[in-house]
Order: structure tokens, then C-alpha cells, then sequence
């Protein structure tokens, strides 16, 4: 595991703009000076930054929480992306939070029909029903309404204000 000191050693993070500069030269064809890191699909449609350190992989939103912090993050914590921008390592997009916080941050599913997260069209009942984490929250004839109760029940939950939005 990487501490705080090694990475300082090889990267400087830049707080302002997320990106991850070599101090040193990391392997032949690599420049001092150059931004490090490669993009990385994590195969559930989200893109993310990988930067290798003494052979080992890490992402570099991860790597951003141990430089500014002195700790990886530990089991059950998770860095999330508060913009849902998986390549934007800036200090002040990054949060830690459990898996289920960083679930709450979650952009509108690309399968979605209605254009609002957790409001579906019930073909049967030919209305709108508002279903949130496998729970019912009725059924409505308008998509007005059936928005407006997903809407306060998210935040009621604790929702991260950005769930289910068209990013």
C-alpha cells in the first residue's frame, strides 16, 4: 500500500484542477513534469483515472483523498464524484462517503423513459408510479405530481442533490 510520503515523492496533485503531475520519471518514455494517468471504463458506463505507482494501480481519485489527507480511505468508504465526472479529481469534487451515500449520487439511468429518476410509467394502470429503492410511493395520473413526490422523497432520504440528473 502507498502512503502519503511515497506519493508525495513521485506526484504532485494539484488541488485546483485534480491533475497529477511526475516528479519523477516513472518508466522510459515518461517525462518529469507530464500529467500522469490513463482512462479507465470500469464496465458500468463510468470513465475514471489510473495512475500506476511502483507497479501497482490506483485511482487517482483515491490517491487525490491520501495526498490531501494522509489516509487511503478505508473499508467501507468510498470517494465519490459530487459532479458524477469520474475524470474531475479537483479537491472540491471529491467527497467520502459509504457505497450507499455514493449510490445516492447516481446520474439518470440511460434506459429511463420518464426523464426523472425513480418515475416510471405503469402501462397496466396507465398512470405514474413513483418507485424509490424497491419501495412504492404511489401512483399518479400526472408526471407533474409523480415528479414532485420523487422529489421530496429523495431529499427526505438524504438523496445527494444531483441523483438522477442528465449529466
Amino acid at each position: 500500500m502507498i502512503t502519503q510520503e511515497r506519493l508525495k515523492e513521485v506526484l504532485e496533485y494539484n488541488p485546483e484542477t485534480g491533475d497529477f503531475v511526475w516528479c519523477v520519471l516513472p518508466r522510459r518514455g515518461v517525462k518529469s513534469g507530464s500529467i500522469a494517468g490513463s482512462k479507465h471504463h470500469n464496465g458500468w458506463g463510468n470513465v475514471y483515472l489510473r495512475i500506476r505507482v511502483d507497479s501497482k494501480l490506483y485511482l487517482a481519485h483515491r490517491l487525490a483523498f491520501l495526498y490531501m489527507t494522509g489516509e487511503m480511505p478505508d473499508d467501507g468508504k468510498e470517494v465519490d464524484h459530487i459532479d458524477g465526472n469520474g475524470l474531475n479529481n479537483s479537491w472540491e469534487n471529491l467527497r467520502l462517503v459509504t457505497r450507499t451515500g455514493n449510490s445516492r449520487n447516481t446520474k439518470l439511468q440511460s434506459n429511463n423513459k420518464s426523464g426523472y429518476s425513480g418515475v416510471i410509467w405503469h402501462k397496466a394502470r396507465e398512470k405514474w408510479r413513483v418507485k424509490i429503492g424497491g419501495i412504492d410511493y404511489g401512483y399518479f395520473y400526472s408526471i407533474d405530481d409523480a415528479t414532485l413526490m420523487a422529489a421530496v422523497t429523495y431529499e427526505r432520504l438524504g438523496y445527494h442533490r444531483n441523483h438522477g440528473s442528465i449529466r
